[in-house]
């Protein structure tokens, strides 16, 4: 076997290599979304308005399970968080978050949920509120 036919030999083999890697790299990430949707609820929270988040309350919507959440979300800034609520059947999840000015909102995260799993990811910004949600 020639030097140049050992040469392309690895060659095909790195790029055949590359190819399965890609492929299986794409397989978990598309299925990634898939596996969130069975986890612990989860809320991630963006804040792009011009003043900190300085309360952030999760809750069932019309029911009496809900957590507060005493950390500031500076102006900029993005987190998650995993409320520990209770549901009995079905319901929604809210969030109710109050500004450094003091004015209180609320906000649908997840419109359905039957068993507290999934995630949605929340944007505030200054004229509307963005949800994606993906919850169960």
């Amino acid at each position: 076997m020639t030097r140049q036919s050992k040469r392309i030999i690895l060659l095909g083999s790195i790029f055949v290599l590359g190819f399965i890697i890609f492929s299986a790299y794409s397989l978990l990430k598309s299925n990634m979304d898939l596996i969130r949707q069975f986890q612990r609820f989860s809320v991630t929270v963006s804040n792009q308005t011009d003043s900190d988040i300085i309360a952030l309350e999760a809750g069932i919507v019309n029911g009496d399970s809900k957590q507060q959440f005493e950390q500031t979300i500076r102006s900029g800034e993005e987190i998650k968080i995993k409320p520990r609520l209770s549901l009995a059947g079905e319901g929604g999840i809210y969030i109710k978050y109050k500004d450094a000015s003091g004015e209180t909102k609320q906000q649908a995260v997840c419109s359905y949920t039957e068993s507290l799993s999934g995630y949605s990811i929340v944007t505030i910004e200054p004229e509307k509120v963005i949800v994606k949600e993906k919850c169960m």
